[in-house]
């Protein structure tokens, strides 16, 4: 939880978020030939798991998908797990 009220009390995080208001993803079959794996924390709160997961799965059907169980920022919350799925996508990718 500190590190979400962290985010929100940071000076530049109301700037960050006003970016990303009129941003839309709309073109995600351009990434359909590079390799994509998403990483989901299913408890993060920012983005939450259940909202945003099948979201990313039905743009990005083609895209490797994972769930972690670590909040908004996984490689804080479980480094070890991160850096597996970053191997596992080196990978697949390498073969």
């Amino acid at each position: 939880m500190a590190t979400l009220t962290d985010a929100w009390d940071a000076p530049a995080f109301a700037g960050a978020l006003a970016a990303f208001r009129d941003y839309s993803f709309s073109a995600p079959e351009q990434l359909r030939r590079t390799p994509v794996t998403i990483a989901w924390g299913n408890r993060d709160r920012l983005l939450p798991y259940a909202l945003q997961a099948p979201r990313a799965r039905r743009l990005l059907p083609w895209a490797t998908h994972v769930t972690l169980g670590a909040g908004h920022v996984p490689f804080y919350d479980d480094p070890a797990a991160v850096a597996a799925v970053i191997r596992a996508a080196h990978k697949a990718t390498a073969a």
